[in-house]
């Protein structure tokens, strides 16, 4: 949020993560479950492997998965 109060989007994958890191404990706790704080893992870890591979590489990867 803004220090008005308005909802800014994260510009980057890191910024998302983050901002949902914050909150994954306690979104845990309402759902009853770890599932945050695992995607976060997956999602990290994804982001790493696919920061290691060639540009053309990644986008036919997200160009199947999607």
């Amino acid at each position: 949020m803004t220090h008005t109060g308005e909802y800014t989007a994260p510009k980057t994958l890191d910024t998302a993560l983050d901002l949902l890191d914050k909150e994954a404990v306690e979104l845990d706790r309402i759902m009853d479950t770890f599932a945050l704080e695992h995607f976060l893992l997956v999602k990290r870890f994804e982001r790493d492997a696919l920061a290691r591979k060639d540009p053309e590489e990644v986008r036919m990867v997200l160009t199947e998965l999607f």
